[in-house]
């Protein structure tokens, strides 16, 4: 089943069993502020970012991003517990949605 559609990109979110409230606000903020985008009215490449260019954000969970390869064996003891990451998760889309703000469409996938 479709949970959400994205034409512009996605964000997908892997935490760490050593991430804090502090992480997840510079991760926010990093978001907000990076300058990956070409910007709307002059055009130049690399100058603009998704709130300038009013863009819509998929925030998708990921826990395989914390992967570390052990020989031919994944190994995701980085990757925070799921009941924890799931509140560090749902704390990072509401401090993005508030940095956001209302004119900013913030979608999620589902987590699990």
């Amino acid at each position: 089943a479709v949970v959400s559609t994205q034409s512009t990109g996605c964000v997908l979110l892997g935490i760490s069993r050593i991430d804090t409230d502090k992480e997840i606000e510079w991760m926010t903020t990093k978001l907000t502020n990076l300058r990956i985008f070409d910007h709307p009215e002059s055009g130049k490449p690399w100058d603009a970012n998704v709130l300038q260019c009013k863009y819509s954000i998929l925030i998708v969970s990921q826990f395989t991003l914390q992967c570390v390869l052990k020989g031919n064996k994944p190994d995701f003891h980085n990757a925070m517990r799921s009941e924890d990451s799931e509140t560090m998760y749902n704390k990072f889309v509401e401090i993005l949605r508030k940095k956001a703000g209302p004119d900013t469409l913030i979608q999620e996938g589902e987590f699990g």
